[in-house]
Formats: structure tokens, C-alpha cells, sequence
């Protein structure tokens, strides 16, 4: 083998190595966000996030999850709701669920299809970002019926009994603060 062969396949192995390496970063990055989004659609938030699609409780998703119901019949209890109340925020909390489960599904194959537009052999970058915008269009649409619906609870509530919720959810808050301990510091880069 001559000197120049050695070089030249060096340089191709090199290449080799460093595209094997990039597409491995692509897909730990679009699983990673997609892990993500998933979890963000599953887990429970604060009111404070609520309007991102979580829905209003604190650990527990009243609009939707396996503890939906429990969940938010242990908040009006907490604000004393009546049962005319009660009615009228499960009629409400019912119908935000059956919305944001079809918004869900169609969020889960736009996943889908994020997928595929990284698997190409060639990337579309116009095709991306006319699939990132469809997907900001649709984080954008669960957040306008997870507002919707609270602001619909809100009304049923009375003042004092917003307020007392808002005071329930920052005591769980910071109890579940506590428990995790003190937050790690930022660092100065």
C-alpha cells in the first residue's frame, strides 16, 4: 500500500466516524426532546404552568392523567366549594379532557413525524421548521383550552376561594420544594 493510500483513508474514516457521530447526537437530541415533551404532556404542573398545557393542579393533572378526578375533588374540598359548584367544575374539567386528549394525539403523531424528517438521508431544513412551527401551533392550541377551561373554573369560584386555592398550591409547593432540597446554584460562565 502506498503513503498517499494511508492518508486518504484515514480522512474517510475520520469522516465516517465524525457523520456516525452527528447522527447520534441528532437522534439523542430528538428522542431527548421528544422524551421531553412527552413527559411535559403526562406530568402535572402548577397553576403557574397550567396555561402550557398542564392543566391547574399541583402533582396532578385535573384536566386529564390517571388521578384527574380524585385529584380535583380533594381541591374543592380544600376551597369549600359547594355542591352546585362541584357539578359545574367536573362538567367543565370533563369536557377540557376530552379536548386535550385529541390535542394530545395529534401532538403524539406530530412526534411521530419529527421522527421520520430526521431519519432522511437528506435534510429538508424548510420542512423542519414547517414541522417545528405546526408543533408550536399545537402546544399553542392546548394552551389556549387548558386557559379556557380555568378561566371557565374560575368563574364557578368564588374570589376567596381562588385565593385559597392559590395558598394551597404555594404551601405544596414549597413542601415539595423542601423535601428536594435547596436548589442548585447557577453558574457564572
Amino acid at each position: 500500500m502506498s503513503n498517499t493510500a494511508k492518508p486518504a483513508r484515514r480522512g474517510l474514516r475520520n469522516m465516517w466516524i465524525a457523520g456516525v457521530m452527528l447522527a447520534c447526537l441528532c437522534a439523542t437530541a430528538v428522542v431527548s426532546m421528544n422524551a421531553w415533551a412527552e413527559s411535559q404532556a403526562t406530568q402535572g404542573r402548577a397553576i403557574g404552568h397550567a396555561r402550557h398545557g398542564q392543566g391547574m393542579g399541583e402533582g396532578g393533572m385535573v384536566f386529564g392523567g390517571p388521578m384527574a378526578a380524585r385529584r380535583l375533588d380533594h381541591m374543592l374540598k380544600e376551597v369549600g366549594a359547594s355542591d352546585a359548584q362541584r357539578g359545574q367544575i367536573r362538567q367543565i374539567a370533563e369536557q377540557a379532557q376530552t379536548d386535550l386528549k385529541a390535542l394530545r394525539e395529534k401532538g403524539r403523531a406530530l412526534r411521530e413525524d419529527d421522527l421520520g424528517l430526521w431519519a432522511q438521508p437528506q435534510l429538508d431544513p424548510a420542512a423542519i421548521e414547517a414541522h417545528r412551527q405546526a408543533e408550536l401551533a399545537q402546544h399553542d392550541q392546548v394552551s389556549k383550552r387548558v386557559t379556557q377551561a380555568l378561566l371557565e373554573v374560575a368563574k364557578v369560584l368564588t374570589p376567596e376561594q381562588r385565593m385559597k386555592l392559590v395558598e394551597t398550591l404555594k404551601a405544596q409547593r414549597a413542601h415539595r420544594a423542601e423535601r428536594r432540597g435547596p436548589a442548585a446554584e447557577p453558574r457564572n460562565n
